[in-house]
C-alpha cells in the first residue's frame, strides 16, 4: 500500500490563436482586445494538495535494490494559482490582463479532483525511490463547460525515514 501528500503543478499553456473580425465584448467585460486581427495566449498555473492512494508489488532485485510498480486512485484539492491572458494586436501591442488571482476562489476550476494512477520505480537501501508514472484525471476541472481533465506525466524521487 503506498499513500502521500505531495504538492503538484498542472499548469498548462495554450498557445495563440489568431482572431480576425470583429470583437464585441460582453457588457462586464473591458473592451481591452482589438476590434480587428489578434492572437490570445493563455496560462494557467493552479497548485493542488495531491493525495495517491495506490496498491502495487515490490520484489528485490539486488541485495539493496528493489523494483515496484503500483496504481490505485489519486484525489486532488486545489489549493492557489493564477491564469493570465496575453493579447497582441496586428498593429504590435501586448496587453498581459490577469483573468484569476486564484483560479479556485474566483470560481475558474474546480476545487476537486479525482482519478486514476500508475507508478513504476525502484527502492534503493528502502530509504529512496525514484518512480515515474502517470495520473489520468476522469473529473472536469474546468467550469466553464470545456471538457478539461487533468492529464500529468509524474517524475518523483523520495527519501523514506
Amino acid at each position: 500500500m503506498d499513500f502521500g501528500l505531495m504538492l503538484s503543478s498542472h499548469g498548462w499553456k495554450s498557445p495563440g490563436y489568431y482572431y480576425n473580425g470583429n470583437y464585441n465584448p460582453s457588457a462586464e467585460e473591458k473592451p481591452d482586445k482589438p476590434s480587428s486581427g489578434y492572437t490570445s495566449d493563455n496560462k494557467c498555473t493552479p497548485y493542488y494538495l495531491n493525495i495517491p492512494v495506490h496498491i502495487g508489488y515490490k520484489f528485490s532485485v539486488g541485495r539493496n535494490v528493489s523494483l515496484f510498480v503500483n496504481a490505485g486512485p489519486y484525489f486532488n484539492i486545489g489549493l492557489f494559482g493564477k491564469a493570465k491572458e496575453t493579447i497582441a494586436a496586428n498593429n504590435g501591442t501586448v496587453t498581459t490582463k490577469e483573468k484569476a488571482g486564484n483560479v479556485f476562489s474566483d470560481k475558474m476550476l474546480n476545487r476537486f479532483d479525482w482519478g486514476l494512477g500508475f507508478r513504476a520505480g525502484t527502492e534503493i537501501t528502502r530509504h529512496i525511490q525514484l518512480s515515474i508514472g502517470y495520473d489520468w484525471g476522469m473529473k472536469n476541472i474546468n467550469k466553464s463547460g470545456v471538457d478539461s481533465k487533468n492529464r500529468t506525466f509524474v517524475a518523483s524521487c523520495a527519501y523514506m525515514f
